[in-house]
């Protein structure tokens, strides 16, 4: 079982291709669009998902 990259408390259940390493659920979703560069392909990233203000978080 491989650690999640970004809080190591939970198993990385998701390969980031952004990240280019494993992520929990819980924080694939909270560090999505805002800290990780996701890959437009990825099957977990939804474009509904994006929260309203991630662009300005981003800048």
């Amino acid at each position: 079982m491989i650690p999640c990259n970004k809080c190591s408390q939970h198993i990385g259940e998701r390969l980031c291709i952004g990240l280019g390493d494993w992520l929990c659920p819980e924080c694939c979703g909270q560090y999505r669009i805002v800290d990780i560069n996701c890959w437009k392909y990825c099957p977990f990233f939804f474009k509904e998902e994006i929260p309203v203000n991630a662009e300005k978080q981003k800048q």
